[in-house]
């Protein structure tokens, strides 16, 4: 078996053939599916959320994407509670 090494920036790693194998079905399969999920999620939104998402390069960056803008992040959610709840005071 030949021994390779594959040296991504500063990393270095020795892989015989049957490790770089494994090591390569197991990307392409990340990547088959990144690419089916991120089709999913194309066609299933509208027209309208197209201009949010289509910069995204992975499913992640688009559910992340779709979550913060529907949502809202952790500050705007808080935000909104105390909104509703003095809204809510004023009615009693």
């Amino acid at each position: 078996m030949k021994i390779r090494t594959i040296q991504p920036g500063a990393m270095t790693w020795d892989l015989n053939e049957d490790e770089m194998k494994k090591a390569l079905e197991a990307e392409l399969r990340k990547i088959a599916l990144n690419t089916k999920a991120v089709n999913l999620l194309h066609n299933a939104i509208y027209k309208e959320e197209y201009a949010r998402i289509k910069s995204c390069k992975t499913a992640k960056e688009i559910w992340d994407m779709l979550e913060t803008a529907h949502v809202g992040n952790n500050q705007v959610n808080h935000t909104r509670i105390r909104l509703l709840a003095k809204e809510y005071q004023k009615f009693e």
